[in-house]
């Protein structure tokens, strides 16, 4: 084979290669409770959110920002299949926005937010 064909044929490895491992995918938000913009009970409530992807639960959070704008770390437990999060947290009456930031195991970071309001029963 002549240089040029090794070179060639490199190539074509190289870019099959490439191709069969594929691109990462950015991580959705399946379903959550709260819901986007429900109105739930103050009091303690779980926190359940369900991704469409595996994610990394040790390097993913989420965080719950008050209508102050302070944000606290919420401690979670993830499912076995690490596509899950559920947690309960004792809610004051007011406007929160709970923000989730989980990483793909190959490094990268999918985000959302989830505005809901706690109201007095």
């Amino acid at each position: 084979m002549s240089k040029k064909q090794n070179k060639l044929i490199f190539m074509a490895c190289c870019t099959a290669l490439l191709l069969s491992t594929g691109t990462a995918k950015a991580i959705g938000l399946k379903f959550s409770n709260p819901q986007p913009h429900q109105k739930i009970k103050a009091g303690n409530q779980e926190i359940h959110l369900i991704y469409d992807h595996e994610f990394d639960p040790f390097r993913s959070r989420l965080l719950l920002i008050n209508q102050s704008g302070q944000p606290d770390l919420i401690p979670a437990t993830t499912a076995l299949n690490h596509r899950e999060v559920k947690t309960s947290y004792p809610l004051k009456a007011g406007q929160y926005i709970l923000q989730w930031h989980v990483w793909n195991w190959k490094g990268e970071e999918s985000t959302g937010e989830i505005p809901f309001e706690a109201v007095n029963p």
